[in-house]
């Protein structure tokens, strides 16, 4: 910023950046801009003084020559922004700068000003930040009225309504300053937009699907004017803030994490993703990070395109993977059929299969099948025909049943894609998910999980929606690399048509 002479101690000679990637993500003018890290990484600290930098990005009044902001700081109550928040936002201005209004529990404003060294010249600065808490508010009536230039959202990360505070907000930045504040023609556009914090969030909330994601929850890309730092996490060799984390405790993430669960370690110490406390998962040696592609996985030509289905029973929540077997071994999983909310008919399930199965992209594929729960082949009490029979038929693919629904082995054959490596190459993992598998990946990351329940891990996992797509997504590698596969023995050839394989035809 260079060297200020600030009125009343606001100098920021003093400033140094937790690291290279606070520093980015502190000096980004992005519309929307975030940044994740561990405790302690100086995330709090770069977003308090973006509210003097948005100041320094506006352009000087024509009327008086001061350079003029407004932020707001959203929280969710104001019990947070006063005990969390404002805290932190002080260690960077004090109280004691310009004018404080408010009183505990209610709205609070602080406005100062300030005389800043820019590109050689002694600039005036006029800030005004507003302390406001949506409580109970719909987000529409939160902002209605409100003029402000940018925003400020502390822990982003656990906000529910963060997709509405994002468009609303972004709707409302920039009305200030006023027009008779604003030059007729700036060389550059005055900032405005959207800033926030985060630990590293858990998975599925709005702020995984918008950041980590890449897509909204509507299924569009995501805006293009969005921005997100990671920092590294607080074990990595280039954790940042250490100089300042060493004097509190020499080993600061180290005691830290004695004194964490699994789950919160993953989370508030390494900067990964969770679940959260919801339970154990069912698959925990999936990784995010070896396991997830990190772009679009292309179809194989030479490969068959194999389905695996969870009819959803009675609770019409069915889940259905597309996968391919390559001829290394690995196993390709590119496309889901993932009922987030409401439920799916098995007829609708099978169009909807169809539809995927002979889109352009899946029609490259050398075949296709069908992979379901041998259960499914129980006639319905309402009609002559399976759920097998009928999905065959709603799917126009052939249908093959699982050797067996044992937990013990279904689970198995997807674990053991989880731990191994492609023969010859060791850096590729024997499956490899698709980014566009949002459900899968939410289940396997925890979603699909034994409860805890009074402080003990119950026997059988949580039957939800994650539930579907997951027992789905073992039944592909169970059927087509057979039960023997998974108990160390020979891996029969795929559709070979053995005795030991059992297809449903249509009467």
């Amino acid at each position: 910023m260079g060297d200020p002479s600030a009125n009343g101690g606001v100098d920021v000679r003093a400033w140094t950046f937790a690291g290279p990637v606070e520093r980015a993500y502190e000096l980004c003018r992005a519309p929307v801009n975030m940044i994740v890290g561990p405790t302690g990484g100086g995330k709090t600290t770069g977003s308090a003084r973006r509210c003097l930098r948005v100041a320094r990005w506006q352009e000087p009044s024509p009327r008086d020559g001061i350079r003029k902001a407004r932020i707001v700081v959203v929280c969710p109550t104001y019990r947070r922004a006063w005990d969390t928040v404002m805290p932190s936002y002080f260690k960077v201005f004090r109280a004691s700068i310009g004018e404080f209004r408010g009183s505990r529990g209610d709205p609070a404003d602080h406005i100062f000003d300030a005389i800043l060294n820019i590109d050689g010249t002694a600039s005036r600065v006029h800030v005004e930040v507003l302390f406001r808490a949506v409580n109970d508010l719909d987000i529409e009536e939160f902002f209605r009225g409100f003029e402000f230039t940018a925003a400020w959202l502390p822990e982003a990360d656990t906000n529910g309504d963060l997709d509405a505070i994002l468009s609303m907000g972004s709707n409302r930045a920039g009305r200030y300053p006023e027009p008779e504040d604003r030059p007729d023609e700036a060389e550059v556009s005055p900032y405005r937009g959207i800033w926030g914090d985060a630990n590293a969030p858990m998975i599925g909330t709005p702020f995984y699907r918008r950041f980590y994601q890449r897509l909204m929850p509507t299924g569009k890309a995501a805006p293009t004017t969005d921005r997100m730092w990671v920092q590294p996490g607080g074990r990595s060799a280039n954790a940042e803030n250490m100089a300042n984390l060493r004097k509190l405790d020499p080993n600061y993430y180290g005691a830290m994490a004695a004194q964490l669960d699994t789950y919160d370690e993953r989370r508030l110490i390494d900067n990964r993703p969770g679940y959260g406390r919801h339970g154990q998962p069912v698959h925990p040696n999936f990784d995010d990070v070896i396991h997830v592609a990190n772009q679009e996985i292309a179809i194989d030509p030479y490969s068959d395109l194999v389905v695996s289905v969870d009819c959803g029973s009675g609770a019409l929540i069915p889940g259905a993977t597309f996968e391919q077997r390559r001829y290394s071994g690995q196993w390709c999983y590119l496309e889901e059929v993932f009922v987030r909310e409401g439920q799916m008919s098995l007829q609708e399930l099978g169009g909807r299969i169809r539809q995927v199965a002979e889109s352009p992209k899946y029609a490259k594929a050398k075949g296709a099948v069908i992979c379901v729960d041998p259960a499914a082949a129980s006639r319905s009490p309402q009609t002559e025909y399976s759920d097998a029979q009928a999905l065959q038929q709603y799917a126009g693919i052939e249908v093959l049943l699982a050797p067996t629904n044992n937990p013990k082995f279904r689970r198995g054959a997807l674990d053991k894609l989880f731990l191994g490596r492609v023969s010859g190459d060791p850096r590729s993992p024997l499956i490899l998910i698709d980014a566009a598998c949002q459900g899968l990946i939410e289940g396997l990351a925890g979603g699909f999980h034994y409860p805890r329940r009074a402080g003990q891990v119950a026997p059988s996992p949580a039957k939800n929606r994650y539930s579907h797509i997951c027992e789905a997504a073992e039944y592909g590698p169970l059927t087509i690399d057979g039960m023997d596969a998974h108990e160390g023995r020979l891996i029969r050839p795929a559709f070979a048509g053995g005795e030991d394989e059992v297809r449903v035809v249509l009467p």
